[in-house]
């Protein structure tokens, strides 16, 4: 439990250990809270899904800069190219599906889903961890350690001016 437990603090703090992670994750985080706590408490809109797209499209978009700015070849690089076109690709998806009003937009496009997906993956990324059994507990761990705070933080906030409830 131990390494878990560190693997998951691993993950929280990777953008306070390289100026790349933080640039990239911080508009996530941002993201992240806002729509958390001002937007997505009691129902999911389209313009909420269609930002969450743009942040798949930009940090795909992050990673591929990554990747190519010291280009190295390494068993993983193919992997890796392949998640962040994927990563794009979906937020792109996602965008479209917002803008046209598909309402499957609304589960597949969740601000937490797509927030923390790409805040475990972009320390897979950026090789700060390594994928083992052990970081994807840390990370499973850490999303339900962080869903059960911002359910708190709902329960405790109160509700935005026009807010349905």
């Amino acid at each position: 439990m131990h390494v878990v437990l560190e693997k998951a603090l691993e993950i929280l703090t990777a953008p306070a250990r390289n100026t790349d992670v933080f640039w990239t994750l911080l508009p996530v985080y941002a993201v992240w809270v806002t729509n958390e706590i001002l937007f997505e408490r009691q129902t999911k809109q389209f313009y909420n899904v269609f930002w969450n797209g743009f942040t798949g499209l930009w940090v795909g978009l992050s990673w591929m800069r990554f990747l190519t700015k010291d280009f190295k070849i390494t068993p993983s690089l193919g992997l890796e190219f392949m998640v962040s076109v994927f990563i794009c690709l979906y937020g792109l998806w996602l965008m479209v599906q917002a803008m046209e009003g598909h309402k499957i937009s609304k589960f597949l496009g969740s601000t937490r889903i797509m927030s923390f997906t790409t805040i475990y993956l972009s320390t897979i990324i950026y090789r700060l961890i390594t994928p083992d059994i052990y970081s994807i507990a840390g990370a499973v761990l850490l999303f339900f350690v962080l869903s059960i705070v911002l359910w708190i933080m709902h329960k405790i906030l109160p509700d935005m001016p026009g807010e349905i409830s």
